[in-house]
């Protein structure tokens, strides 16, 4: 069966602006401190076939820039870049990454914004993405029918398929989902059910 889910813009900015302020902690032992804090939200935009544009301002820490304290961006546009991916180990997921676009920050020449910018993003290209998570873990399950339904029935789902589309008006994710239904053999040369599968109708 197909499944879709639709947010439309006003939705997302009404999620958006009731998440911010909000911080985005990066940091790990091999890389030191990267936090990258959006304090206020103005606007929020779709960018078709691309993401989502916050517009706001914020702070931003990262040591390979010798910014180990936090230093504040203003009138900062970030970019959140969602996609759907199949993965080697055949996960489906749902991956967020994000980019700075532009920035002002006080005290510090245009050329050298520009070039601050850059080397975050580069950083932030080859970092591991903000939001990874399999949809597989919501989607595939297992249960047990009633004990009313005979023979014994275990229904399962399984997420086959994962497509997200933006446009300039909402985002839409589309997933495809297979459904089965494992019964209990009758008649007298019927084998037994497995402990496990015993164990799941039980349940």
């Amino acid at each position: 069966m197909n499944v879709a889910f639709t947010l439309r813009l006003a939705e997302l900015e009404r999620i958006i602006l009731a998440a911010a302020p909000l911080r985005i902690d990066l940091s790990n032992a091999e890389v030191g401190k990267r936090v990258i804090d959006i304090e206020s939200v103005s606007r929020v935009e779709l960018v078709a076939g691309e993401g989502i544009r916050i517009v706001g301002a914020g702070k931003i820490t990262w040591p390979v820039l010798g910014l180990n304290v936090p230093v504040t961006l203003d009138k900062a546009s970030v970019k959140l870049l969602p996609h759907a991916e199949a993965t080697a180990n055949g996960a489906l997921s749902l991956r967020l990454r994000i980019l700075i676009e532009s920035a002002d920050v006080p005290m510090i020449p245009e050329f050298a914004e520009i070039s601050v910018i850059k080397k975050v993003n580069d950083a932030l290209v080859t970092s591991p993405p903000i939001l990874d998570f399999d949809l597989r873990k919501l989607v595939n399950q297992h249960a047990a029918l009633p004990d009313s339904f005979e023979p014994k029935t275990i229904f399962s789902s399984h997420l086959t398929s994962l497509d997200l589309a933006i446009t300039y008006t909402e985002v839409h994710l589309s997933a495809v989902i297979g459904a089965d239904l494992e019964r209990e053999p009758v008649g007298p040369f019927a084998p037994p059910m497995s402990s496990d599968e015993d164990d799941l109708l039980r349940t």
